[in-house]
């Protein structure tokens, strides 16, 4: 038997449960959340956008220091709070595609009245 065995067999060994792993779990694309930056100062309120292993993808809902509103931050489910009150109804799969699109016109810096003229 290993040393690693034995420790967990001892009677006051208990499994360390990861904070981060909860808050992910209860956390779902379009949710109201807020963040700050662990220390207890300014507090801005976001939507979860992606879930990531390490990180949630969020998109703030007003101005954060030099960031405007809409930018997207990468933070850690440790730092995020849900926010109360705030009813959760996940985007529909049209709202999901069209948001797709955006990011990519975006990415590409192409217009709808550039989209409008090459349909002719």
């Amino acid at each position: 038997m290993s040393k690693i065995t034995d420790i967990r067999n001892h009677s006051g060994y208990t499994p360390s449960v990861n904070p981060n792993a909860e808050m992910r779990a209860k956390l779902r694309v379009g949710m109201s959340v807020s963040f700050n930056n662990g220390n207890g100062g300014e507090t801005t309120d976001a939507v979860v956008v992606k879930i990531n292993k390490k990180n949630i993808k969020v998109r703030t809902v007003q101005a954060r220091r030099n960031a405007p509103a809409g930018a997207m931050w990468n933070v850690s489910p440790s730092l995020l709070t849900i926010r109360e009150g705030a009813d959760f109804q996940p985007p529909s799969e049209r709202e999901v595609l069209i948001q797709r699109i955006a990011a990519q016109m975006t990415k590409h810096d192409i217009s709808l009245a550039d989209i409008e003229k090459a349909w002719g």
